[in-house]
């Protein structure tokens, strides 16, 4: 059996502040960074690890968000000649809206969530709400609850294709762990958004958290976790992922 490619997929720009990615440790700068999807191949199948953002007329309430029509989901799928029919599954590594709000695009496959982000999904503390906006009740969209398909950590979505939950930037994100013939791939969501979250900031802090997040405790020892997978990580939203992670 073949190993399975890893190919990220930009689908829209956030407009930032560096602060909102490094907890304690950026600046006021304005930093633009990708909304970038992950599609996984191997043989004829194919699964996608998130969906991004919903249309910017939606998004823009709670950060500015830029899509031309070409890097919308699924015209991005369409240059590469993938049909929407033959997306297999997506694997959602948390509901945030920059993450989860495309999944309704994808009528036909199988939707992947950790089930403990699922529940927490359905009443966030009001500080985390605008965060799940797709399941925000001013909103009508919670189509999504009744169908996600719910798994527990280290469950495998196909074969070398798993998931460990991985609680910090929320109570129940997943990073997805991909075998590829370089070796194992990990995406971490939001846990480590950009490669200077990963990099921390030495000798003090081998890592930095993501400013948004539930419960630092837990994100250390998540972080831990993903070292201790041994694999290559590759952040959630950063512009260098589209140049160094070309299959």
């Amino acid at each position: 059996m073949t190993d399975w490619t890893v190919t990220p997929l930009h689908v829209g720009t956030l407009h930032r502040k560096r602060r909102n990615f490094l907890y304690l440790a950026g600046g006021d700068e304005p930093i633009d960074v990708p909304v970038l999807i992950f599609l996984l191949e191997r043989g004829g199948q194919r699964l996608l690890v998130d969906s991004g953002c919903s249309d910017p007329a939606t998004t823009t309430q709670h950060q500015p968000f830029e899509r031309p029509d070409e890097l919308h989901p699924l015209a991005v799928l369409a240059a590469r000649g993938i049909e929407l029919g033959s997306i297999d599954a997506v694997i959602t590594t948390h509901l945030h809206w920059d993450h989860a709000s495309g999944n309704h695009l994808f009528p036909d496959a199988e939707l992947f969530v950790q089930r403990a982000e699922l529940e927490y999904a359905r009443a966030p503390i009001q500080w985390h709400a605008e965060s799940y906006e797709i399941h925000n009740p001013r909103r009508d969209t919670d189509w999504a609850l009744d169908r996600y398909t719910t798994v527990e950590d280290g469950a495998t979505i196909s074969g070398g294709v798993t998931v460990l939950l991985t609680p910090g930037h929320t109570p129940g994100i997943q990073a997805v762990l991909v075998e590829t013939a370089s070796g194992l791939v990990v995406l971490p969501g939001d846990n480590v958004p950009t490669y200077d979250n990963w990099a921390g900031r030495p000798p003090e802090w081998t890592h930095i958290a993501a400013t948004n997040h539930y419960d630092l405790g837990a994100y250390e020892k998540s972080l831990r976790r993903l070292e201790e997978t041994g694999g290559r990580i590759v952040p959630s939203h950063d512009f260098r992922v589209l140049e160094e992670e070309k299959p």
